[in-house]
C-alpha cells in the first residue's frame, strides 16, 4: 500500500476507489460503467489471488525438492555401506577359496610330505577349506552377488536423484511450467526407485545411519536432538544416532 501511494504521488494521480465511482455513476446515471469497473476490480483481485497461490505452490515444490534431496542422499549412503560390506565379504570368500589350497600345495611341493608340521598344516587347511565351503554355500543362498550388484545400482541412482532434486530446488523460477513438469517427472522416477528400495528391508540402524549422513551433508537439524551432525560418529540420539 505504501508503494502504491508513493507511485501515485510521484505522477500526481489520485486513486479512484469503487465507492467514488458509485457516486459518480449515480450522479450521471451511468450504472453500466460502474458495473464494468467493479467487474474489472473483482477480476484483478482474483488474478492476484491466483498469482499468490502459484507462488506458494512454487515455494512448496522447492521445499519438497530439498526434502527429497535429503532422503535420496540418506538412502544412497545406506546402500553405499551395504555395497562395501558385500564387496569385502565376496573378496574374502574368493581369497580363501584360492589361498588355502594354493598354500597347502605350495608347502607340500616345496618341502615334501615328510615335513614335521605337514599333518598340522593339512588339518588347519582342511578346517579353513570347510569354513570356506560353508560360506560359499551361504553366499549362494543369501545371494550376496545379487545384493552387491543391487546396492551399487541403488547407491548410484539415489545419489543421482539427490543431485537432480538439489538442482531443481535451486531453479530460478519455481512457478514456471518447466519447473513443474521437471518436478513431476523426477518425482515419478523417485517413486519407482523408492518402491524397489523399500523391498530391501532396511534395518532401523541403517535408517539412522543414512539420516545422519544426509543431515550432515545438507547441514540440517535433527528433529529429536536439535543438533546438526558434524561427523558420522554416532550420538545417543534415537533418531540420528545409536548405530
Amino acid at each position: 500500500m505504501v508503494v502504491r501511494r508513493q507511485v501515485w504521488m510521484s505522477f500526481d494521480i489520485v486513486p479512484i476507489l469503487p465507492f467514488q465511482v458509485l457516486g459518480a455513476t449515480r450522479r450521471t446515471g451511468n450504472g453500466r460503467g460502474y458495473r464494468a469497473i467493479c467487474s474489472s476490480f473483482v477480476k484483478f483481485e482474483q488474478a492476484k489471488g491466483e498469482g499468490s497461490e502459484r507462488m506458494n505452490a512454487g515455494v512448496d515444490i522447492r521445499n519438497k525438492c530439498w526434502d527429497e534431496a535429503v532422503y535420496c542422499f540418506g538412502t544412497a549412503s545406506v546402500f553405499e555401506r551395504r555395497s562395501k560390506a558385500y564387496k569385502r565379504l565376496l573378496q574374502w570368500l574368493t581369497f580363501l577359496g584360492l589361498a588355502v589350497p594354493l598354500a597347502v600345495g605350495g608347502i607340500v611341493m616345496s618341502f615334501g610330505v615328510d615335513l614335521p608340521y605337514t599333518a598340522w598344516i593339512i588339518t588347519v587347511a582342511s578346517i579353513l577349506g570347510l569354513a570356506q565351503l560353508i560360506l560359499s554355500l551361504w553366499s549362494l543362498v543369501a545371494k550376496w552377488d545379487d545384493m552387491f550388484a543391487y546396492s551399487v545400482e541403488s547407491c548410484s541412482d539415489n545419489y543421482r536423484l539427490s543431485d537432480l532434486f538439489k538442482n531443481l530446488a535451486q531453479f530460478e523460477n519455481p512457478n514456471s511450467p518447466e519447473h513443474m513438469n521437471r518436478y513431476e517427472l523426477l518425482q515419478s522416477e523417485n517413486r519407482m526407485r523408492s518402491g524397489r528400495d523399500n523391498q530391501q528391508t532396511l534395518s532401523d540402524r541403517e535408517k539412522r545411519t543414512g539420516l545422519r549422513a544426509a543431515l550432515r551433508q545438507f547441514q540440517r537439524t535433527c528433529v529429536a536432538c536439535k543438533a546438526v551432525p558434524m561427523s558420522m560418529k554416532p550420538s545417543k540420539c534415537d533418531v540420528c544416532g545409536n548405530f
